[in-house]
């Protein structure tokens, strides 16, 4: 088999569930730029009605409802059974979250006799975001993943923690970016410093960066504009709640906006801000934002309390941004980034396109195709 003839089922319940035939990963990972949405064609199974009823649990960890999984379950089956009369698949990939997918393909891949391997967009049992890990939980997991053939995950932290759960080959599939739509863009400078996101305040010092732009831009009459994107406008405000201070009007919050939009306020911005997570062993996640800022060409502001980490590591090897893990370093940047004297980066664009879904998904394929020879041989 080679990686262009690979036949796959994909199966996953964030947005819906989806069987799909595809005569090659590769082409349909690098158009859909995401595992949930691999397939030229989508095979919509159930109707909205049943997705509202289902009822995407994407940050609740608790035990899926068996009654509800049999719905979608019974209607997958069905399909692969169709799909199988026509043609052998070869594997079954089930991404999640919500982990309900991963019970469902563990089950059809048995009954069909197809290798598995569940992918985790973000961990379940093993959550960053879990604060107590609930044993059964935990049980449940390493009950399912035993029957799996590999496990594909976002970071090098996550692989390493997913192991409580599973001893099975694991894959680091970086979320990455599409390529082709960010090379469209025309880029231009300014002093605007761009953030696109949601902000975990017990993960991330958003702190430490309000302060740091704060004192800057007091201190100038010439001011560094903030933008921020997403939901998290409300720790902003808190922040100046507690201080007894109005939001500054170099400020400036918006809700969440198109992924064509997020892309053309980056090719504006004059510096794109990034916050690390804490390592607190949990894992940490790697998101499309960080490679989407690596190729813009923009200097990325790393603001970090580590000593290292897989981003400070992606920083330093991509030679796109500055790393601060302290006020006086930020504000030095940032006083930089004020006065247009920010140092010329050179960012190494070799090792950035390897995180493009062309590079990944062709990394992808070739260890699917040695788990499966080592199947087939063992």
């Amino acid at each position: 088999m080679t990686r262009g003839q690979m036949k796959f089922l994909g199966v996953n319940l964030k947005e819906e569930i989806c069987l799909h035939q595809s005569e090659s990963l590769k082409m349909s990972y690098k158009r859909k730029s995401h595992l949930n949405r691999v397939s030229h064609k989508f095979d919509y199974l159930l109707s909205i009605a049943k997705i509202k009823l289902f009822g995407l649990r994407e940050n609740q960890l608790e035990f899926p409802n068996k009654d509800l999984i049999n719905v979608w379950k019974t209607e997958i089956d069905q399909a692969i059974s169709s799909i199988k009369r026509t043609s052998r698949e070869d594997i079954i990939i089930s991404s999640s979250s919500p982990f309900d997918c991963h019970l469902i393909a563990s089950e059809l891949a048995r009954k069909h006799d197809i290798p598995w391997f569940p992918d985790y967009r973000d961990l379940f049992s093993l959550n960053h975001n879990l604060q107590v890990a609930d044993e059964n939980l935990i049980a449940l997991e390493k009950r399912i993943l035993k029957d799996c053939d590999g496990i594909i995950t976002t970071s090098e932290s996550f692989a390493k923690r997913i192991q409580g759960v599973s001893i099975k080959p694991t894959f680091v599939l970086k979320n990455g970016f599409e390529i082709q739509a960010l090379r469209k863009l025309k880029y231009q400078g300014s002093l605007n410093l761009l953030y696109t996101g949601q902000i975990y305040p017990n993960s991330q010092n958003l702190s430490l960066f309000l302060d740091s732009i704060c004192s800057i831009n007091t201190k100038n009459s010439k001011k560094i504009k903030f933008i921020l994107i997403g939901t998290s406008s409300n720790l902003i405000k808190m922040y100046f709640n507690e201080r007894a201070l109005q939001i500054p009007s170099w400020i400036k919050l918006k809700r969440e906006v198109s992924r064509s939009d997020s892309w053309r306020l980056q090719a504006n911005a004059g510096a794109l801000l990034l916050f690390d997570w804490k390592d607190n062993g949990k894992g940490v996640p790697l998101t499309t934002k960080l490679y989407e800022y690596l190729y813009s060409g923009k200097p990325i502001l790393l603001v970090t309390e580590n000593v290292s980490s897989e981003t400070i590591s992606i920083i330093e090897k991509s030679e796109a941004g500055f790393i601060c893990r302290s006020k006086q370093e930020l504000e030095e940047v940032l006083r930089k980034l004020l006065n247009r004297s920010l140092p010329t980066l050179h960012p190494n664009l070799n090792y950035i396109e390897t995180f493009s879904f062309d590079s990944q998904a062709n990394i992808l394929l070739h260890w699917l195709d040695s788990i499966l020879n080592e199947l087939k041989h063992s």
